[in-house]
């Protein structure tokens, strides 16, 4: 009865979370002037309605927290916008493929009950869930960084989670919160795998931005049976999943953009689309900063590039493309600056001298921890980043423990590079526009940029995943042969890039039989102890380890005596009496 009851309650989230956030990216395309296209209107609205639900959440935090009180007013908006859209755009809706609503029913199904498990991730201990209670529970807290570090990284995700708790009433926002991005995203490329399958031979469409969506099924796939058989993700709270999700997706509208004439008109939904949601992935992780940057830079170029000298763009556009990214990121950072005193923490850069800020040496080792960590757990930073010896540890690491989602991934993208030269050289290859060769270029950007400061491969998120269906894909534009023929090549291909997921499967045949059927798991507790600073400020530290988990704030597994940045007087109940 309890799994039964919990079940409805996920379901029920979903359902209201996906009108919701369609109704809030409906609104926003309307202020913002941009149309999708018909086939994929509904997923663009609802990542888009997401985004605008992430900023309004930061801004609303500035001045109260993120409970019922501030959360159900901007749901039930998200609601009312979606009835108008229905009313005045039902007619437009495209055309179900068959067999697509049983499937998702499908894939629904799954995904709650996966999402009812008990987070395990450590992260999820040591801060995560400590952010979002002190979200749920305060505004933006001034200097909260000295309390404890890891809160100052200033992840929105954390407001995303927050929103749906509707505290103090459900508290099971982190169920929903990761495995509802990942069911929007199976369910758009469940939707182009079908539409793919059922189209009639001379009406099928074997564009880039078609076959795209369809690679990435069996690696969605095998990620979400991963996480549940590691005990490592679909029900955390942890922004590294999020920014899996967020990636292929990034990935899967640079590959449209790059196929449509980026110097029309029409293509500015496309580009507004990608700025936001790109915006918004650097407040979710700042690990996607250079994959992101990489694809806006490119796609800004190409449209000053392509525009016809005597076309103007309409007032206000360009300048509108660049004020969205930019007013998310600003309301981001000064976020930044109050936790910690810093923009960008643990980055150092443009870090003020105001009263609350974190001292710099505390930053400073905050991120020379992330990047030993991510060379050589186990050794001090001061060893780990001052010379190279890390190297060899690191590269045997990865081949014995990253088989199948860095080696194989490099192996056959390697492989499809070669293969697209040695076709080319060989052979006389239709024409393809230039931008094709592109599609791999912002992947290895990313990837340099990760090598180069924190590589392990938690921080890739999907890079690896997205890394040889790019490659995949100029291939196949490179190719010149019968339609016949290239059917022949999309299948072999298809099963080539994602041979290390059937081979997991077929080696863990238990993976689609570990699922749990008691409900709700519960969030682990630990037993704390209450110390006092000297100001009489009481904190609450873990008895054993440094996971603090949902606990009562604040809780640090770092305890300062000299810590006295709340003010007193706000928060009384912090304070013992003198």
């Amino acid at each position: 009865m309890v799994f039964l009851t919990d079940l409805t309650m996920t379901l029920a989230g979903y359902a209201i979370l996906a009108v919701s956030y369609l109704g809030l990216g409906w609104a926003s395309s309307r202020f913002l002037r941009i149309e999708f296209p018909v086939r994929e209107k509904p997923f663009s609205l609802i990542w888009l309605g997401w985004a605008a639900a992430l900023f309004l959440l930061q801004l609303l935090n500035l001045v109260v927290p993120i409970n019922m009180f501030s959360s159900a007013p901007l749901l039930i908006l998200g609601i009312i916008f979606a009835v108008i859209f229905f009313r005045k755009e039902l007619s437009s809706r495209p055309s179900l493929p068959r067999a697509y609503p049983a499937l998702l029913a499908i894939a629904v199904l799954w995904l709650a009950i996966l999402s009812m498990s008990s987070p395990t991730i450590y992260d999820d201990g040591l801060y995560h869930f400590n952010s979002i209670r002190w979200l749920n529970e305060y505004p933006i807290v001034l200097g909260l960084g000295n309390l404890h570090g890891r809160l100052a990284f200033n992840q929105s995700f954390f407001a995303y989670a927050a929103y749906l708790n509707l505290y103090p009433f459900f508290n099971h926002g982190y169920n929903l919160a990761n495995s509802f991005l990942f069911l929007v995203l199976l369910a758009e490329c469940l939707w182009y795998l079908l539409r793919f399958v059922f189209q009639r031979a001379q009406e099928a469409d074997f564009s880039s931005s078609t076959l795209a969506p369809i690679f990435f099924l069996p690696a969605l796939i095998y990620m979400a049976s991963v996480f549940e058989v590691l005990r490592t993700g679909i029900s955390s709270p942890s922004p590294d999943i999020a920014s899996l999700f967020l990636q292929i997706l990034l990935f899967i509208h640079f590959v449209r953009a790059l196929e449509e004439d980026l110097s029309e008109r029409s293509s500015r939904a496309r580009i507004a689309f990608i700025l936001i949601v790109s915006a918004t992935m650097i407040t979710v992780k700042l690990s996607n900063l250079f994959y992101v940057l990489a694809v806006c830079a490119m796609l800004l170029l190409l449209r000053i590039t392509r525009r016809q000298p005597s076309a103007r763009p309409a007032p206000g556009i360009i300048g509108g493309w660049l004020a969205l990214p930019i007013l998310i990121l600003a309301l981001w950072s000064s976020r930044g600056v109050l936790l910690s005193g810093c923009p960008v923490y643990p980055s150092t850069f443009g870090c003020l001298p105001v009263p609350w800020a974190e001292p710099l040496a505390s930053v400073r080792s905050e991120a020379n921890w992330i990047y030993s960590w991510a060379r050589e757990n186990g050794l001090p930073p001061d060893q780990v980043l001052t010379s190279w010896m890390w190297l060899g540890p690191w590269f045997n690491g990865i081949l014995q423990a990253n088989g199948i989602t860095v080696v194989y991934p490099v192996v056959i993208s390697s492989l499809g590079i070669v293969a697209s030269v040695l076709l080319r050289s060989r052979s006389q290859p239709k024409k393809v526009d230039g931008k094709t060769f592109l599609l791999p270029l912002p992947i290895w950007v990313g990837l340099i940029f990760w090598f180069g400061l924190a590589p392990d491969p938690r921080f890739a998120n999907a890079l690896f995943w997205i890394l040889p269906v790019a490659t995949v894909l100029v291939f196949l534009k490179s190719f010149a042969g019968s339609q016949k023929v290239k059917n022949r090549i999309i299948l072999a291909l298809f099963v080539l890039i994602n041979a290390n997921v059937v081979w997991f499967f077929i080696n863990n045949p238990q993976t689609f039989t570990m699922i749990q059927a008691h409900g709700y798991e519960p969030v682990p507790k630990v037993r704390l102890v209450e110390r006092t600073t000297r100001s009489g400020l009481v904190v609450w530290t873990p008895l054993n380890g440094d996971q603090c988990w949902d606990s009562r704030i604040p809780c640090t597994p770092y305890f300062n005596q000299d810590l006295n940045f709340l003010d007193n007087q706000v928060f009384p109940e912090f304070t013992t009496r003198r």
